[in-house]
């Protein structure tokens, strides 16, 4: 019973972080420099680009700088044509992949280094930013502001990739609220450059394959900067399927290593009481499992209601069912990390 009650009560300290929405004075005019690490993304690219040619806000205020990494498809003719196409756009070329700064890190570490505004504004090439993306983040910098986080989804979307999407953001937004950042999405964030040269740019982390939007909000929680969790509109991701899909969860997934200590006990602890749950059931002891499942589901609410999204009655059977989705995965990815697209 116990481990039950210390469950609930994480959750809704989970509930109470993700309601808190911390927020100062905005900075004045601020200005974005779009940064895209693109590799062998040639049927992605379109949707991409119409996704940054919907953008709402001044285009003298933002300016785009993709970064191809060693494609082997079509994709540097796409980007040279959308480029010539708009002044405020410009692309590079890495020619072979970069042996020390691994996965898409030399890619984003070359744009960064062509930026000429303050605020760095990260997409992922397979995604497509909402058209108040800019507007969405620009209020969120406050002076002490050194990154802000948002939210992804995958359109279309099956079940398990509604749930995981929302489920993540919930999280990210909930250690965020509490002063204790966990993690974020790649795809949809922004960085103060005072803030990315703080910490060293990707340096420190350089060798890792993968993790690097983990490791930099770490990096510059601990330099001293404040991080902010945007609540609006999602950035939309293509889904993957099959190897790819299964790469990519354990991308995501497998950064038990990159925690924190405390962060690693608590995951730890977790997994014990999953484990525990199903052995009580075995033996008749219903109660532990249901307070899982309701303390869940209260969470769960909480999140829809501060991401905006919609109930369905499936959630009632399948959100108490994946966090073991999200162990089984974790455990998939520690074990054999997945890798930045061949």
């Amino acid at each position: 019973m116990l481990p039950a009650v210390l469950f609930a009560g994480l959750m809704l300290l989970c509930s109470i972080g993700l309601l808190i929405h911390r927020r100062g004075p905005a900075e004045p005019d601020v200005e974005f420099s779009i940064c895209i690490a693109c590799r062998n993304e040639a049927p992605n690219l379109p949707r991409l680009f119409t996704a940054l040619d919907a953008l709402n806000y001044p285009k003298e205020h933002f300016e785009i700088i993709i970064v191809d990494d060693a494609s082997t498809d079509n994709s540097p003719h796409l980007l040279e044509d959308f480029c010539a196409r708009h002044p405020n756009a410009s692309w590079y070329r890495i020619q072979e992949k970069d042996s020390e700064y691994r996965g898409k890190k030399a890619a984003l570490k070359q744009a960064v280094e062509a930026a000429r505004f303050e605020y760095l504004a990260l997409t992922d090439a397979d995604c497509a930013p909402p058209a108040n993306w800019l507007l969405e983040l620009a209020p969120l910098f406050s002076a002490k502001t050194g990154m802000v986080t948002g939210t992804v989804q995958e359109r279309p979307q099956t079940w398990f990739s509604r749930i995981m999407y929302i489920a993540n953001g919930g999280i990210y937004g909930a250690t965020i609220g509490l002063g204790m950042p966990f993690s974020c999405a790649g795809g949809n964030l922004a960085i103060r450059a005072k803030a990315y040269h703080d910490v060293g740019g990707y340096h420190s982390f350089r060798h890792n394959l993968s993790g690097d939007d983990k490791q930099m909000l770490l990096a510059i929680h601990r330099a001293g900067w404040k991080i902010a969790f945007n609540r609006a509109t999602p950035v939309l991701t293509q889904p993957t399927s099959g190897k790819k899909r299964s790469s990519q969860l354990s991308r995501r997934y497998g950064k038990f290593h990159l925690s924190s200590l405390p962060f690693q006990i608590l995951q730890l602890v977790i997994f014990a009481f999953l484990c525990y749950l199903p052995v009580a059931m075995i033996y008749g002891n219903w109660l532990p499992a249901a307070i899982y499942s309701l303390s869940v589901l209260l969470f769960w609410g909480v999140i829809l209601a501060c991401l905006h999204r919609t109930f369905r009655l499936t959630d009632i059977i399948f959100v108490p069912l994946f966090p073991y989705a999200m162990v089984w995965f974790t455990i998939a990815g520690y074990c054999k990390p997945g890798r930045w697209n061949p």
